[in-house]
């Protein structure tokens, strides 16, 4: 049987962390598999952008470092995600990464862009990648405290959580407060 990685992420149906999981075994020991991961993204198929996403933050949660040409192609790909999913899992993978500061910009205009989104944990998490970003880029650094302040207002817990862990975090780290 043929099998490749784009077709065994083509059965992702969006949930099945599982499968996904079985995608990892069989695939990514390959040499070429984020590189297959990030030719997925973005796709017109919402499930293969969740997917592949999925996969590539799992693997930076697990400690993976990445190439800073794919980091920075990752981050490039950030405007054309089209899956909430998908863009949360960019989100999520954010605080792994340093793009080099043109797709920087890139990735933060987006999250920027998904900051007011009805998805509590998109919001949340946006949030956390703009206030990551502004540790490497401090051009984003009053954006990123307006936002902060908005979201200790927000109307999810979630989100209200997520920008108190975040003013704590760079308190403790010295940095500059960004509370109100």
């Amino acid at each position: 049987m043929d099998r490749t990685l784009s077709t065994a992420l083509a059965r992702f149906d969006g949930k099945s962390i599982t499968l996904l999981g079985q995608i990892e075994a069989e695939f990514g020991n390959d040499t070429n598999y984020l590189d297959g991961l990030l030719a997925a993204i973005p796709s017109d198929q919402p499930h293969l952008e969740s997917g592949a996403t999925w996969l590539i933050k799992d693997r930076l949660e697990r400690g993976a470092r990445l190439s800073q040409v794919f980091t920075d192609a990752l981050a490039a790909t950030a405007p054309a995600l089209t899956d909430w999913q998908a863009q949360l899992h960019l989100a999520q993978s954010v605080r792994h990464l340093t793009p080099s500061p043109a797709p920087a910009r890139v990735l933060a205009l987006e999250m920027i862009e998904l900051l007011p989104h009805d998805r509590p944990f998109l919001r949340a998490w946006s949030l956390d990648a703009l206030v990551h970003l502004t540790r490497h880029y401090p051009e984003f650094e009053d954006t990123s405290a307006d936002a902060l302040k908005a979201a200790l207002n927000d109307t999810s817990a979630s989100v209200r959580a997520r920008a108190r862990r975040l003013s704590a975090e760079f308190a403790d780290a010295g940095a500059q407060d960004f509370g109100p």
